[in-house]
């Protein structure tokens, strides 16, 4: 077959707003004594919803919809990037972060009950001593001191129906219990999930005319069993080790049905053929993960996080071209991989008086991909591909007076990539330094102004340097063994006002971001496209975030969240030239 070359338009204006109501209390919550930008929601603030999960006490938080949504958009693209870094989920447990990646936050708020949680924080001044940073606000839940003494079982099932794709069943079960210093829990998981996509497409060529018409449906389906667990041992000392795992059995069905026509200059459309595609995918995962924490002293507070994880992929697909009912197969793919996965961070976090806080210490993060790859009858080909990344970082907060706070990081990051395959193999090695500053502003107790200046390093997909199939576009995808991360400098100004009462808060900030190195779909070779650096662009936009308590309505038990982004990008098109 041969692959197609896939024209990408470069400049995009892209607005989306995201409505969504769901139930709050007009109880009060009270801020917090000791910092003004904190404010705190008790147990009172949530009794009359009688939450069963912290999933069910965070949608009731100011935010806490968006957050949740973004959450499970990340866990089903599979976004988060390696290691662990400096950023991560906006909501914490005791002011730590997960020490997991597959096993992240959005499985965690399913897991605790709400009976286990004390109080909830909601955070807008610079988080020092969290080992994350944030442009917005973060939600730290503190647990309740021997939450976990008492066994507990915590079952939920679900039945949800969806047109088209029919009956879906659901299931979670958690138990929480404790002996002596131990601490453990367990939890069982059955999740489903679906998508139907129908969409037209138009394939032009580089004058711009439309030369194929394809309508198209696809029917996306996710069925995973997820096992969690977690143990925390309390050393004589007060310090705690905490250790997690996971295994997860992931199967996605994606079958494609699609009329394929040819379109004649003066746009007339021809029926060709249709398109029937059988895709699978299967992903079995495990994980293992764990933190410590204790106080050295004039050193500072240790902080060490550790992640081992390993997945075994399998892809197949299957592809039939029908001609006046007749089937004939056009496309087949196999691929089985393993990509493996080992972080080590360790920070340590020093006050140094007058209001300053200075955080410092080391991470490394060592991936490995191994695919071999069947298209078609051709001989079987593997690609292993791995990556060491090293970080060293600084972090120092500084809170000047109580309307004003510096946040400044310097981080250097070290790294190598090798690829070894049947017609490549290569060994490259890149070093970055990468600034941070982060200014608040606090007009009031309601009033924040936010500038941010940061320079980002993008991370790799280790798979865009293997050939693959790209199944939205229906092409070939040939690997690129000399794709760089693209670098990046982000500009952004932000406001914040929360209104009185705890009615709610209203989020506006505007961005500037600068890339160099830029990455997108280039052409590679006469007939064949792929995954490329394409050069400078640029991009600004507008973020709102709302949310507000319709008490002024009559509604006092109802909350209003809405979203509205806006994007504008500039780029060269690899394959026309054009700004």
């Amino acid at each position: 077959m041969t692959p197609s070359v896939q024209k990408t338009r470069s400049r995009v204006v892209k607005t989306c707003l995201l409505l969504s109501l769901s139930a709050t209390s007009p109880a009060m919550a009270h801020k917090g004594e000791a910092d003004a930008n904190t404010t705190s929601y008790s147990m009172e603030f949530f009794a009359e919803f009688k939450p069963v999960t912290l999933s069910d006490m965070i949608r009731h938080v100011s935010g806490g919809v968006t957050l949740l949504a973004n959450l499970e958009r990340m866990a089903r693209s599979g976004r988060g990037g390696r290691g662990f870094g400096a950023s991560g989920a906006q909501i914490l447990l005791n002011g730590k972060r997960m020490p997991g990646k597959a096993n992240d936050m959005g499985k965690a708020l399913a897991r605790i009950q709400a009976s286990q949680v004390d109080h909830i924080d909601l955070i807008r001044g610079t988080s020092e001593g969290l080992d994350i940073r944030s442009e917005g606000v973060l939600i730290n839940v503190i647990l309740k001191e021997g939450a976990t003494d008492k066994a507990s079982t915590f079952i939920e099932a679900k039945m949800e129906r969806r047109s088209s794709i029919g009956i879906m069943p659901g299931v979670l079960l958690t138990h929480n219990a404790s002996k002596g210093s131990f601490k453990y829990g367990a939890s069982y998981q059955r999740r489903n999930w679906a998508r139907v996509h129908n969409m037209d497409q138009d394939t032009i060529d580089s004058a711009g005319n439309a030369i194929e018409y394809d309508a198209m449906r696809r029917v996306e389906r996710d069925e995973a069993d997820l096992f969690t667990g977690n143990v925390t041992y309390s050393l004589n000392n007060e310090d705690q080790i905490s250790l997690n795992g996971l295994y997860s059995d992931t199967t996605t069905g994606a079958p494609r049905f699609d009329n394929h026509f040819d379109v004649a200059l003066d746009g007339t459309r021809t029926f060709a053929n249709q398109k029937d595609r059988d895709w699978t995918y299967n992903d079995k995962k495990w994980e293992f993960g764990g933190d410590y924490e204790t106080d050295l002293g004039t050193l500072g507070n240790l902080k060490a996080l550790f992640i081992v994880t390993n997945a075994a992929k399998k892809d197949i697909g299957i592809e039939d071209d029908i001609i006046d009912d007749v089937r004939s197969r056009d496309f087949t793919y196999n691929a089985d991989y393993t990509q493996k996965e080992r972080i080590v961070r360790s920070s340590l976090t020093k006050p140094l008086g007058s209001g300053q806080t200075l955080e410092y210490g080391v991470e490394g993060a060592f991936n490995r991909l191994d695919k071999t790859s069947i298209i078609d009858l051709d001989p079987a080909t593997r690609t292993q591909v791995s990556e060491d990344r090293y970080e060293i970082f600084a972090t120092h907060s500084w809170t000047m007076n109580k309307s004003l706070s510096l946040q400044s990081a310097l981080t250097e990051e070290f790294s190598s990539i090798e690829q070894i395959s049947e017609n490549v193999t290569n060994n490259r090695s890149f070093k970055y330094l990468k600034p941070r500053v982060e200014l608040r502003y606090d007009i009031s107790e309601k009033d924040q102004i936010r500038w941010v200046a940061d320079r980002k390093v993008s991370q790799l997909n280790l798979n865009n340097f293997i050939v693959s199939r790209n199944t939205h576009d229906d092409t070939i995808d040939y690997g690129n063994p000399d794709l760089e991360p693209f670098k990046l400098w982000t500009y952004s100004m932000g406001y914040e006002h929360q209104f009185s009462d705890n009615a709610g808060s209203l989020e506006a900030k505007v961005y500037y971001e600068d890339y160099t190195n830029h990455i997108d779909k280039i052409q590679i070779g006469d007939t064949s496209s792929g995954v490329g650096n394409i050069g400078d662009a640029s991009r600004h936009g507008v973020d709102v975030k709302g949310h507000m308590r319709l008490g002024f309505m009559g509604v006092p038990n109802a909350m209003l969240t809405i979203n509205y982004h806006y994007k504008d990008s500039e780029a060269i098109d690899p394959f026309t030239g054009e700004e």
